[in-house]
């Protein structure tokens, strides 16, 4: 059966759901929901050389259809902006300044002061020649503007797709459970022969071993969905190409273990300890990690975890996570995540990003209306 995609408008979320669940059966269930509009109000806000410029500039941002509450014309807008400019004459530097900003329209732009900041080179014959620096203010001056408040209808976008379940006799099913379990019973061993965990962890070579016929049998991934995996243990194993959707993982623990390339959507993750949790391109959607504690994040590898829940949840990370800022691509994917009450701790660590750099990666990562109800802790900055 080939998954199908559908949008659904309506007055609430409340009532779009309804429609959404309607669709839903013993043999279609929602792979994938994503919410394309909140139904909360926007503004819209135009400009241009005089109000009735400004209000259709407005008009154009607004979806068709979406009701108008409020139409206000707002004063003139001056701004004023300070550019830093390389170049050889202050003339050209003027110049390149105004070219590298929008004019508003129906408005104005004018070089109200410049400052030399630094004096360039003129070389020998050319050779060597350096441009001088200059600072550049610009004043701003926009003649008309308008602002439009309205609110647009929800809009729900979702993925329809086979139900796929499980059965608890399914061969595949009974190695995955009798791995984990002969994992557990050796984990538990050893903690009861040294009296901490630490040994019991890190016997990485022993699970090996455990799951090395399942993953040689499944290299290629398999399929699980709606399985019941609550409370195992996940020690030194790593899944390929595995789809678990809306699988119950609740208070599992995992150590030296994750999956790459596969797919967790609506899996439920409350109350688990991800000690030492490697995933990477792996779609977390809309699952449930409520006061689940991780003990090495990594924000890089291209997860995602669109609309997923993150309340109460402990998440430790270190500041090496933080390098390679220009791979912005790669970040994690935070999109519409409940993230109340979330406690982040990010941990420093020497030639790693400092503090700035890491707010200001947090800051791509999360919105503003995230980032304010978490609780973040910068360690040994």
């Amino acid at each position: 059966m080939t998954d199908q995609t559908l949008e659904i408008e309506a007055d609430s979320l409340e009532e779009a759901s309804k429609q959404l669940q309607s669709w839903v059966s013993e043999d279609l269930e929602i792979l994938e929901e994503k919410v394309l509009c909140d139904g909360k109000p926007q503004v819209s806000t135009g400009f241009g050389a005089d109000v009735p410029a400004a209000l259709a500039a407005a008009q154009s941002q607004v979806p068709a259809g979406a009701a108008l509450l409020e139409t206000k014309e707002l004063s003139p807008e001056q701004q004023v902006k300070e550019m830093p400019i390389a170049a050889f004459t202050e003339q050209e530097a003027k110049s390149a300044a105004l070219q590298q900003i929008s004019k508003p329209a129906g408005g104005s732009v004018t070089v109200e002061s410049i400052r030399l900041l630094a004096t360039g080179k003129a070389g020998f014959l050319g050779v060597g020649r350096q441009p001088s620096q200059y600072q550049v203010e610009l004043l701003v001056d926009r003649a008309a503007s308008v602002a439009i408040t309205y609110q647009a209808k929800v809009k729900l976008s979702a993925t329809l797709g086979k139900r796929i379940v499980t059965p608890v006799d399914d061969p595949r099913y009974l190695a995955f459970i009798r791995n984990c379990d002969l994992c557990a019973r050796i984990y538990q061993e050893t903690v009861n022969r040294n009296g901490n965990n630490h040994q019991a962890n890190t016997q990485t070579k022993v699970y090996d071993a455990i799951w090395e016929a399942y993953l040689s049998e499944y290299a290629n991934g398999s399929e699980f969905g709606h399985a019941d995996f609550s409370g195992r243990l996940f020690l030194s194993v790593r899944f390929k190409h595995h789809s678990f959707m809306d699988c119950n993982f609740s208070k599992s623990y995992w150590a030296f273990s994750g999956a790459t390339d596969s797919d967790f959507r609506r899996s439920n993750f409350s109350d688990a300890l991800l000690f030492i949790w490697f995933v990477e391109s792996s779609n977390f959607s809309a699952c449930d990690f409520s006061n689940a504690l991780f003990g090495m994040f990594d924000f890089h590898e291209g997860n995602s975890f669109e609309g997923a829940n993150f309340t109460g949840a402990k998440v430790i990370s270190y500041a090496s996570y933080f390098k390679n800022l220009e791979a912005g691509e790669k970040w994690a994917k935070f999109e519409h995540a409940r993230m109340d009450s979330c406690k982040l701790t990010i941990k420093a660590e020497t030639g790693s990003p400092g503090k700035k750099e890491i707010m200001d990666c947090l800051g791509r990562i999360f919105t503003p209306a995230q980032l304010a109800v978490m609780q973040i802790k910068y360690e040994g900055f």
